[in-house]
């Protein structure tokens, strides 16, 4: 006998989505919290995608009576971390609220400002 079907919803419509011409595989992310990169990256939801090996960040509005979030913009953050690196696997993030991107062939690199 199968099993009962479960209700989840309702559900909700993603706040954002991206074509194949963008990337194939995201990475989800971290909203971030640190204090090592500039403060407009405060509070923005970073990914990334595994087979383009591009970064971006998300600023959401979040609506304090619905609670519902809303696209404000959204930024590549790609050239400014020294470009492309197809095999983005995962992210991290610390007690402090730093964010880290790791890759299949065992980089961690940690997200900060240029000097």
């Amino acid at each position: 006998m199968p099993p009962e079907p479960t209700d989840f919803g309702p559900f909700a419509e993603p706040v954002f989505d991206y074509g194949r011409g963008r990337g194939q595989a995201v990475t989800g992310g971290y909203v971030y919290r640190g204090t090592a990169l500039p403060a407009p990256c405060l509070g923005r939801y970073f990914f990334a995608d595994f087979a383009s090996g591009r970064v971006w960040s998300l600023g959401l509005h979040i609506d304090p009576e619905t609670r519902e979030a809303t696209l404000v913009d959204e930024t590549e953050h790609t050239d400014e971390l020294g470009g492309a690196r197809p095999g983005l696997s995962s992210f991290g993030r610390d007690a402090a609220g730093e964010l880290y991107l790791t890759t299949l062939d065992g980089h961690v690199f940690r997200l900060t400002a240029e000097p």
